[in-house]
């Protein structure tokens, strides 16, 4: 039973005891020990107080902070944007955060994307990982704070594709979409309207190509859309020396090569002290370096910038290398060329030996946008 008197004060200094005071005081009730023992030391609130609950027998038990969470928890409503309440119950992993919507949301999760896809406000602070070939991104309603990691995880093999971020209203960068081309990646975020996109580099390193045993040929894809790419070939020794290494160009991602078509012109030295030029159109092949020897001494560098053309534009290359020929001194070659027939956009690349097979080769392939 409760162990208040419920209805009447007592004063000081008073006396006599009525009927009417006798009634205020509750049938049954008596002083718990807790509210004195255990009173508080001070006015302020103490964490080390303790809550008293009366109990259905009538007396008090010491209410805990974990027994006070779950009795309360199914009572209170959740917090939104209208009401105070209670956050939503936590996913325990390390790496989750709650966010303005009172959900939890993951922080630094790899999510896997090789579709069109259209992103939800869930997906925000994702890494998402795309793949698959070209498709498009549609990005969730705008909201402020949202924000994505994005990137395109294709390269110079396999499919390769470009990946059209597009918000369904708004702007992106001030434009409608952006394209995210292989090896781009970037953060966007919404300001509440529009999309900004922040790290999205114009010169990336598409991928790297090492030959390090006999080998008749490679290829590498030449990604449609950028402005013009970079190779650097390492440690070029053919199998057999006096050999020197070709190119072929192709505009359908290496089903079928340009052989025919090609003029080019390469100035080298042919000695220490004496230049000879040489042109040549309709070639078969673009040749890209002087024989070479093969030897441990004997490795060629070579760099190539390639323009890949458009629609009604012909691909066109500057090279330079430096290659040591059987007998020294080394030789210095520098090449221009550019297709005759078939525009761009040339979007695949063959290099092999003249002759045999190449023995070791470390390229590197750049794309600038």
């Amino acid at each position: 039973m409760p162990d208040i008197v419920a209805g009447y004060t007592w004063s000081d200094s008073e006396k006599g005891v009525t009927a009417s005071k006798m009634n205020s005081v509750i049938s049954g009730a008596v002083i718990q020990t807790d509210f004195i023992a255990n009173k508080p030391a001070g006015s302020a609130l103490n964490p080390t107080d303790q809550l008293l609950e009366l109990t259905s027998g009538g007396t008090y038990a010491r209410i805990t902070g974990a027994q006070l969470s779950a009795s309360v928890a199914g009572q209170l409503a959740l917090a939104n944007t209208s009401q105070s309440g209670m956050l939503h119950q936590t996913s325990g992993n390390i790496g989750d955060y709650c966010g303005g919507d009172n959900l939890f949301h993951v922080l630094n999760t790899f999510t896997s994307l090789s579709a069109a896809t259209t992103l939800t406000s869930v997906d925000t602070n994702k890494l998402l990982i795309c793949s698959g070939g070209s498709w498009t991104l549609t990005l969730p309603a705008a909201a402020n704070g949202l924000a994505h990691r994005l990137r395109n995880d294709m390269g110079i093999t396999g499919t390769t594709g470009t990946i059209t971020v597009t918000p369904p209203t708004g702007t992106i960068d001030g434009a409608a979409t952006l394209k995210l081309l292989p090896q781009q990646e970037c953060q966007i975020l919404c300001d509440g309207t529009n999309w900004r996109s922040f790290g999205l580099k114009r010169e990336v390193i598409l991928g790297v190509q090492d030959t390090v045993s006999s080998t008749a040929s490679q290829t590498i894809l030449l990604p449609v859309g950028y402005r013009y790419f970079e190779l650097h070939f390492g440690g070029m020794v053919p199998v057999a020396s006096n050999d020197y290494l070709v190119v072929q160009l192709s505009a359908n991602g290496g089903s079928t090569w340009l052989a025919t078509g090609y003029y080019y012109i390469n100035v080298y030295n042919s000695s220490a002290t004496v230049a000879a030029a040489s042109n040549v159109e309709n070639g078969t092949n673009i040749i890209m370096t002087d024989p070479m020897y093969n030897g441990a001494s004997g490795a060629g560098e070579l760099k190539m910038t390639i323009y890949p053309g458009a629609a009604a534009q012909y691909a066109s290359f500057v090279a330079v290398s430096g290659v040591r020929p059987q007998a020294p001194p080394p030789n210095k070659i520098y090449n221009m060329y550019g297709v005759q027939t078939g525009a761009g956009p040339m979007n695949a690349l063959k290099y092999n030996m003249a002759a045999g097979n190449i023995l070791s080769s470390y390229l590197t392939v750049k794309g600038v946008v």
